[in-house]
């Protein structure tokens, strides 16, 4: 009876957790696929639907559903720009409501590889703001579709307030190279020190 109380608890615990984490991803993306070659009339196509954490780093596939390989064609040319798909987003910028942000990956890759979703977030919101993809060949991963979270960067910031020392013509104030004694005074130093006591050491033996 202990031991089926016991496993019990154990279940609702990891049902809990599985809750818990289906409740703290809030934030979810929309990963879509777009033929470079297709008309200008056509709409993109789901490619995944992800949901993710931007704190815990959690991350979950909710969908996944990659295109079928591109046929081959005579015209080399052709070929490449027809095995060429649009992976990305539509974000609201100022200069456009509907920007497309993403970048090019080739259609049978992304037919017949694994691949790794790289999902860059930045902003105070730490909204998407861009995505990749690269080819995944963790064994130990049995998804067909792995996520991963990057983060944006703050660049070098100039030191501000910082005092400019310049000479009375205005010119930069020039660093005087130090000279050979002033670099290497201590090794002066030692070879008297040495010198010193080689010296009365030997008067004593003589004595």
């Amino acid at each position: 009876m202990r031991v089926f109380a016991a496993l019990s608890s154990v279940f609702l615990l990891q049902i809990g957790a599985v809750l818990c984490q289906s409740a703290t991803l809030s934030s979810s993306a929309d990963i879509l696929f777009w033929p470079v070659t297709s008309s200008s009339s056509s709409k993109p196509s789901l490619l995944a639907k992800i949901e993710y954490d931007s704190k815990t780093l959690d991350t979950n596939v909710l969908s996944y559903t990659p295109p079928a390989a591109a046929g081959s064609s005579n015209d080399n040319k052709n070929g490449q720009e027809e095995d060429l798909v649009r992976v990305g987003f539509f974000v609201d910028t100022p200069a456009s409501p509907k920007q497309w942000v993403g970048s090019l990956i080739s259609q049978s890759a992304l037919a017949t590889q694994r691949q790794k979703l790289h999902l860059y977030l930045g902003g105070a919101t730490e909204q998407p703001y861009h995505v990749s993809l690269s080819p995944h060949f963790n064994q130990s991963s049995t998804d067909a579709l792995d996520v991963e979270l990057v983060f944006s960067k703050p660049g070098p910031l100039p030191e501000l307030n910082k005092p400019v020392v310049i000479n009375p013509d205005g010119t930069n104030t020039e660093v005087v190279e130090k000279t050979l004694f002033q670099k290497y005074w201590w090794v002066f130093l030692v070879v008297t020190f040495l010198a010193m006591s080689g010296g009365g050491g030997g008067g004593e033996g003589q004595q």
